[in-house]
């Protein structure tokens, strides 16, 4: 049956939070608990208004709604007549037959769908069932297996922390995302993996730079140099154009002062001699000469030094991932480093001899260039480019790094087997085993079910003689008789209707009794049981709101148009209900169980109930909280748990806000229960005298239930005794301002009253507000 849906936000003044939820899901059932104020009739409103047109709307809001000036709404109705009286006999026999034929089927049909409550009618489960129950058994005891080494695997990867290879969160929802992505690394790829995981964040890479020498330019400022002549203004004849002559000549100038005897021929060096050698050495042109030689060596050495003196990339300025390219530049730039140092010393050895000997007649060099650095420096231009990207992706390859060896060691645990646990024979050979017995499943749920659906018949046009075909027969009938009792029913029936239940519920001093006044108009009068009129004003609320319950009830049957209904129970018990409450919730569940099915059809009607009152909300809901199993309808290898509050929803307003009651340890579970919700409700309101009223209930209801004498409760605890005790203080006494305490103050010193008498357990399992002072 399908859910409807109800905007909050047309609501007429603002009482529910919109921001936490702006509409609200009701399905065939609806359970909804709320304080008065939170906004229940508000709730009903918004129903009423947004479905009129759509559905049938019944509401009862108690005896005020129904039942004014001594009077409830009239009912016109007609009388049976013999013709009507002999379809219904007729109708009758009918479902007497479909009821006999019906009944060994819906026996059969339970045995498929075994539960233990069918033990009582003498139900046993089918082999079908059994044999489904089997395979269901073994396959989930091999998946909870293969669950277990998913967790095991995820903990025992996420516990890897040198390094760490997977985020805090990570789990067997992750492991198993991993396992298609699995990859085995090598040692080297482990290793690089590894480095990339250490990596730190390094400063950026300078740019390499080195020299720009034009080394052809040198050769010929070199060639022309040494290949350079003097030519000589003045002429020595005993020495003449013999180069080795002249640098015999210089040398000897050099060495001796005038009037030394001659190292070589043992004569005096004359000063008129050393004069004339002085003349001719010391030309002009020479000096000119051996200036550029000087210039030049000097040239060359700088360029030499500067070769010689050229740095390397320095390894640890970059990051392990290219630490064997940087070796590599460093090797290529050492070997060009060498050629072109040992090509300028041999530049510089040239023209230092011609420096010793200016007069020395040298032949033209013919030399290998040495090429430039321009392809080293592409190369470490583009390292270093590429070192400095690193930087900034380096958290994604740190990412991918981890990933792969995450990878690599999940591909280790697929392939464990006895290492893991002694019957394991790996991940690969338990998944087909898995799959086998899924099929298994498949297989004997499929038998299963299509002996389910041989017996129960599909929703439309069923075989004849199914469930589904015979219950259809007997809606029919049972429409056809609803129809003729609609228009045999007359007022004495529906009072004797409402008088019948009052009496057996032990209200015999509470009859109705139709009356006409001289306009006709039907109003009731209320007699004693002693054919005494009781007056309307001496009738306890109690009283008028289940006569006005009981009619509620009857008139459901009263068909005002064919529409859906919306059956809403606004408040049903009041506080003077309690000795009416147990007829008021029995037929409140015999209503939504379908037993009245004239007044509430299970499969296309809806039932909502609000109510402020916890004992009635434990009450008016299905008991127990069993939870039967189904097959899943998305999924039909599978079955789901179906509980209480999977087939209907059950809600709590709190502030404003509908919260979902998905189980029963979300739900209430006692009126001391709610008494402590109460208490949270007014904590987050601030609201510090109603809490103080609340704890004083739950100090008083925990000391009655234990039998704890409130002395020795309170024993050396005046502040407490005068706050929480009932007996010590008048209603009024304590105002927000007289208590001096803000809420987290008053709920601590609540807190010690617990703790220090032996109950902290209690109190912390009740208890669900964090306090900070």
């Amino acid at each position: 049956m399908s859910e409807i849906s109800v905007d909050l936000s047309e609501q007429s003044c603002p009482v529910f939070n919109l921001d936490k939820d702006k509409e609200l899901i009701l399905k065939n059932k609806n359970f909804i608990f709320g304080k008065n104020g939170s906004g229940k009739s508000t709730l009903t409103n918004l129903i009423r208004d947004q479905y009129q047109s759509e559905f049938d709307i019944r509401i009862f809001t108690g005896f005020e709604s129904i039942l004014t000036d001594s009077k409830l709404n009239a009912v016109v109705l007609g009388t049976e007549n013999a013709e009507i009286k002999r379809k219904l006999d007729g109708i009758e026999s009918d479902l007497e037959k479909l009821n006999v034929k019906l009944e060994p089927l819906e026996s059969e049909y339970k045995s498929l769908t075994w539960m233990p409550e069918y033990e009582e009618d003498g139900i046993i489960i089918s082999e079908l069932l059994k044999k489904n129950n089997d395979a269901k058994k073994n396959y989930e005891q091999k998946d909870n297996e293969i669950n277990r080494f998913y967790q095991d695997m995820a903990r025992k990867l996420k516990q890897m922390n040198n390094p760490q290879i997977t985020i805090p969160s990570y789990n067997k929802n992750y492991f198993i995302s991993d396992i298609p992505k699995v990859k085995e690394l090598n040692e080297s790829e482990i290793m690089q993996s590894l480095e990339t995981l250490r990596e730190q964040a390094k400063q950026e890479v300078q740019s390499f730079k080195v020299p720009k020498t034009d080394f052809q330019r040198i050769l010929d400022e070199t060639n022309e140099l040494i290949q350079y002549q003097i030519e000589e203004t003045t002429i020595l004849e005993e020495v003449g154009n013999d180069s080795k002559k002249k640098s015999f000549a210089d040398f000897g100038r050099k060495i001796h002062e005038p009037g030394d005897k001659c190292a070589f021929c043992g004569n005096t060096y004359a000063p008129e001699r050393s004069i004339q050698l002085e003349n001719y050495f010391s030309a002009p042109v020479l000096k000119e000469y051996q200036e550029k030689l000087r210039n030049h060596v000097d040239k060359l050495e700088k360029e030499f030094s500067t070769y010689k003196q050229l740095g390397l990339l320095i390894e640890n300025n970059f990051y392990n991932s290219f630490k064997d390219k940087v070796k590599q530049c460093n090797e290529l730039l050492k070997l060009k480093q060498k050629g072109i140092i040992e090509y300028l010393n041999l530049l510089i050895i040239e023209v230092r001899e011609k420096q010793s000997n200016n007069f020395m007649i040298k032949a033209s060099l013919q030399m290998d260039i040495p090429e430039s650095f321009s392809k080293e420096i592409a190369m470490i231009s583009k390292l270093i480019q590429e070192n400095n990207d690193y930087s900034e992706k380096l958290d994604d390859e740190q990412t991918k790094s981890r990933e792969a060896l995450r990878l690599h060691h999940v591909y280790q645990c697929l392939n464990l087997k006895e290492d893991y646990l002694i019957e394991w024979q790996g991940f690969e050979l338990e998944s087909f085993k898995l799959k086998e017995l899924e099929k298994i499943v498949g297989i004997s749920s499929t038998e299963l079910e299509s002996k389910k659906s041989a017996i129960l018949g599909s929703e439309s046009n069923p075989p004849k003689g199914t469930i589904k075909d015979l219950t259809y027969q007997i809606d029919e009938l049972e429409l056809e008789k609803s129809n003729l009792l609609k228009k045999t029913q007359n007022t004495s029936i529906l009072a004797e209707n409402i008088n019948t239940r009052l009496k057996h519920s032990g209200k015999s001093d509470l009859q109705l009794e139709l009356q006409k006044d001289e306009n006709e108009i039907e109003h009731y009068l209320i007699k004693d049981g002693t054919n005494g009129v009781r007056p309307i004003d001496q009738i306890s609320t109690g009283e008028k709101n289940i006569i006005a319950f009981l009619y509620f009830m009857e008139n459901l049957s009263v068909a005002g148009h064919t529409k859906k209904k919306i059956i809403i129970f606004d408040d049903p018990m009041n506080s003077n209900d309690d000795t009416m409450q147990y007829l008021i919730i029995t037929e409140m569940q015999k209503l939504y169980r379908g037993n009245y099915n004239e007044n509430f059809n299970a499969n296309r009607d809806y039932f909502i109930c609000l109510t402020h009152n916890a004992h009635f909300y434990l009450n008016i809901q299905p008991h127990g909280y069993f939870k039967e199993k189904k097959i899943d309808t998305k999924d039909k290898t599978k079955t789901i748990e179906v509980s209480k509050y999977t087939k209907n929803n059950f809600y709590r307003i709190m502030n404003g806000v509908f919260r979902k009651i998905t189980s029963e340890k979300e739900d209430l579970n006692t009126h001391y229960e709610y008494l402590w919700i109460e208490l949270e409700s007014l904590y987050e309101n601030n609201l510090i005298n109603s809490m103080l009223n609340t704890m004083r209930r739950i100090v008083e209801t925990y000391t009655k239930f234990n039998n704890v004498k409130s002395q020795a409760f309170y024993k050396d605890k005046e502040e407490q005794e005068k706050l929480f005790n009932v007996n010590s203080h008048s209603i009024d006494d304590l105002s927000a301002e007289l208590v001096g305490k803000t809420r987290d103050q008053l709920l601590e010193l609540f807190k010690q009253l617990f703790y220090e008498n032996s109950a902290k357990n209690h109190y912390n399992s009740h208890c669900k507000i964090a306090i900070l002072i």
